[in-house]
């Protein structure tokens, strides 16, 4: 079944998985979930089972436009290193159909998670573009006759 056909149908039998990879350089190792009740392999990986939620933009002309993510009961070792760790965390969510789990459909996408919120057992946040999109919206631009002679 076609990736956007799973996506859009009002009923499929295809199951679209999120795999995320979080990273720091102080860590071990990368933590990779997968959002479903099963461990997952993908390229040569092994994702551990995971309740959370990755949500995409919103394209709204009038709206925020961050990606926002939340975990569910989360595991013990995994709030541990949130906990302590102080830094920028670097966060890629891709997505793939549990049929053909070595195709990615979707991403990755990269990003950052900046901030986050431990409430309760889950934890949320927003995910930063990464640094290449901040850069661009950052940019200054100075206009020069030398550089841009078509503007006199």
């Amino acid at each position: 079944m076609p990736w956007l056909d799973a996506i859009n149908d009002a009923e499929t039998a295809e199951v679209v998985l999120t795999l995320v990879t979080l990273d720091h350089a102080d860590w071990a190792a990368p933590v990779r979930l997968v959002n479903d009740v099963a461990d997952f392999e993908h390229d040569g990986e092994t994702y551990t089972a995971a309740g959370f939620q990755v949500a995409m933009p919103d394209q709204a002309e009038d709206r925020n436009a961050a990606m926002r993510w939340t975990l569910n009961d989360v595991d013990h070792d995994v709030a541990v290193l949130l906990r302590t760790t102080n830094d920028v965390i670097d966060i890629e969510v891709s997505y793939v159909l549990a049929s053909d789990p070595d195709t990615v459909q979707a991403g990755p996408f990269e990003a950052e998670i900046r901030q986050a919120d431990l409430r309760y057992g889950s934890v949320s946040g927003a995910l930063v573009v990464y640094p290449v999109m901040e850069e661009v919206a950052n940019a200054s631009f100075r206009f020069s006759t030398g550089d841009f002679p078509g503007l006199i």
